[in-house]
């Protein structure tokens, strides 16, 4: 079965944790500290991602790669454009996602109650 890592997404660092356990932990990234926009510098991003994914309880050694949801919390104005969340789907992809939900400011941090409702849909 797979896990859902909830990941959220703030200005030069992020939030991560498995939906349904206590283990949230802090990861900073330089490439989130762009001045313009939450996207920054791709390679440190994703990066980020790998370490954040990497230190989550593994489902049957780490041979099944985990779903992702992307929590983008700053507000934008305007909104995400599409480059971004490319941006933020593919730094998870890379960062060994099987599959990337992303879930944008309109929401807020979402408590493991909630995660446990939407992960049942995903």
């Amino acid at each position: 079965m797979q896990k859902l890592i909830y990941i959220k997404v703030y200005k030069g660092y992020i939030e991560a944790r498995t939906a349904g356990e206590n283990n949230e932990r802090q990861f900073l990234s330089s490439g989130l500290n762009h001045p313009r926009s939450l996207a920054g510098e791709f390679i440190a991003v994703e990066n980020t991602f790998k370490e954040a994914i990497a230190a989550q309880p593994k489902t049957l050694f780490g041979l099944i790669k985990p779903k992702v949801l992307v929590h983008l919390v700053p507000e934008a104005a305007g909104g995400y454009t599409e480059l971004e969340l490319r941006f933020f789907r593919e730094a998870a992809l890379g960062g060994g996602a099987a599959v990337v939900y992303l879930l944008d400011s309109l929401y807020g941090p979402q408590p493991d109650s909630e995660l446990t409702d939407t992960k049942k849909w995903l």
